[in-house]
């Protein structure tokens, strides 16, 4: 049987501790297009599952090149103390080679500061125009008692950080439906639908850098058991049940059957190996 990944630990864990029924793996690699995990029920029957995360591939690629390190990044020719937010598209390779070099400039210059807004004439030989070029967004150095340091963070939407909370919580409906319905999660439906299991279930991960909107996330942070969506979301064929889990340490998880709608459940990060 092939190792379960990380991801589908979690999902596995958490969906056996939620309905207190057996999980097993299912995509054991002996043919494509398998579905990760069943579900185990009373009387021999199985619901299928499959795992997808709602990730800005972009964004994580960018987060693992610049910050996938056991120690912070420094430069022994820098002072340091360097904050910098970066676009979610800056080229990680070209920032490795080129950021300390650019950042030693600054600071032979006493330039402390890198605005956000651009200057009215800037040209792309001026130091914020090189800045953006690198995809830096905006930065400042600042006191640090680690000489050399360089901190990273990636700008993301304000869509996706923040917006009007809805107690409703309609967002979540409607993103799941357009979420599961997008190209690149055809392969999801493929998979449940090949299943031929009477139960199907979508089991959404919402990841830090996710590309779900505010309302899904504002959903995802709460605890209480009565907020809930109140309306049911139109699923595609052939899904039938859905989970949504983020993976911060506030917050509990969504999920939504036929039989009991929209409901909490805790989270279960910790797995055995």
């Amino acid at each position: 049987m092939t190792d379960l990944r990380s991801e589908e630990k979690v999902a596995a864990a958490t969906i056996a501790a939620t309905l207190g029924l057996r999980v097993e793996p299912h995509d054991d690699g002996s043919r494509p297009g398998m579905h990760d995990l069943n579900i185990l029920a009373v009387g021999g029957r199985s619901a299928a599952v499959e795992v997808t995360a709602a990730a800005d591939p972009v964004s994580i690629q960018l987060w693992k090149l610049v910050n996938g390190r056991d120690e912070r990044w420094t430069v022994p020719s820098l002072r340091g103390g360097w904050m910098l937010q970066l676009e979610p598209t800056a080229r990680a390779k070209r920032l490795l080679k080129d950021l300390p070099a650019f950042l030693e400039e600054l600071e032979g210059r006493e330039i402390t500061e890198i605005p956000r807004q651009r200057r009215r004439h800037e040209g792309p030989k001026s130091l914020e125009g090189r800045a953006r070029a690198l995809g830096i967004v905006s930065g400042n150095q600042s006191s640090t008692d680690f000489p050399g340091s360089i901190y990273l963070t990636i700008e993301q939407s304000p869509e996706r950080t923040g917006g009007v909370v809805d107690s409703t919580g309609s967002a979540v409906p409607r993103w799941v439906r357009d979420f599961l319905l997008d190209p690149h999660q055809s392969d999801v439906l493929g998979k449940l639908e090949r299943s031929g299991a009477s139960e199907r279930h979508a089991f959404i991960l919402v990841p830090g850098f996710s590309i779900a909107p505010f309302g899904v996330v504002d959903m995802l942070w709460r605890d209480d058991r009565s907020a809930v969506p109140t309306t049911r979301p139109h699923l595609p064929e052939p899904v039938t049940h859905v989970w949504l889990m983020a993976f911060w340490t506030v917050g509990s998880g969504l999920r939504w059957s036929p039989d009991s709608g929209w409901e909490r459940f805790e989270r279960h990060f910790e797995i055995e190996d």
